[in-house]
């Protein structure tokens, strides 16, 4: 146990732009959403897209409901993270969702609660 090893640490979005750089295709297996299985990572694509951060800023969004969506792609950019798309009309529904229940009554109060 007394030798030194040396082991190496990559960035995954460094990995990813060198590949897409090189042409070389992604193996399947890479979970590019992180948190989700490479099968469940992206939406099908269903018309235009829309930029999670223009989402945010044009629909009034919060980042913790843009998480309800699944993107339609992900991309490395110049800051080492992922910029994700999402389906346009995704976002649309979300935000009219959203609005839905802003504007629901709220639920009367059981007769035990004061």
């Amino acid at each position: 146990m007394g030798g030194s090893s040396l082991i190496q640490v990559y960035n995954e979005c460094d990995v990813i732009k060198l590949a897409l750089r090189l042409g070389k295709p992604l193996p399947e297996d890479i979970p590019i959403a992180g948190e989700r299985s490479p099968s469940e990572s992206f939406a099908r694509k269903n018309g235009p897209r829309i930029m999670r951060t223009t989402a945010i800023k044009k629909f009034n969004l919060k980042a913790s409901q843009m998480d309800q969506l699944k993107p339609v792609s992900a991309t490395p950019n110049a800051y080492g993270t992922l910029t994700r798309y999402y389906n346009r009309c995704d976002v649309e529904n979300l935000k009219l969702r959203l609005d839905e229940l802003r504007a629901a009554p709220a639920p009367a109060a059981a007769p035990w609660e004061f």
